[in-house]
């Protein structure tokens, strides 16, 4: 009884090996279509690369979007935060302004830093991310 305890777990790992090595091939199989000439398989990739390019755009942009200061970290590192998700935002060929990335920089400090928003609001010249 022992000796059959003890081949099951000395088995486990081998069948888990197996089985996973035969399970992506079974996924990627029918992932890109077969075309008959390379231009039309690299027009096929290409457009599955910007689909994925869209869906990292969105991502980063609802990032954006939803980041709110919670005074549990340090300000400049919530900045950072959202100056990085800009730059990221622009590698993938969507610009933000930069007048509107301060905005979305100040609007979650707004309940816990109020003049700060009023001396932003007063200044003649914008703030630039440079």
């Amino acid at each position: 009884m022992l000796r059959k305890w003890y081949m099951q777990i000395r088995l486990k790992p081998i069948k888990w090996q197996i089985s996973s090595f035969f399970l992506p091939s079974i996924l990627l199989c029918g992932g890109i279509v077969e075309k008959g000439t390379v231009k039309e398989l690299l027009d096929v990739i290409r457009k599955q690369f910007e689909g994925s390019v869209k869906g990292r755009q969105y991502n980063n942009l609802s990032q954006l979007l939803s980041l709110k200061y919670d005074r549990s970290g340090n300000v400049c590192s919530d900045i950072l935060k959202i100056s990085k998700l800009v730059l990221t935002l622009k590698e993938l060929s969507l610009t933000i302004d930069d007048t509107l990335m301060v905005h979305l920089a100040v609007l979650p400090l707004l309940i816990y830093f109020e003049m700060f928003h009023v001396h932003y609001q007063n200044q003649e010249k914008t703030w630039e991310m440079n």
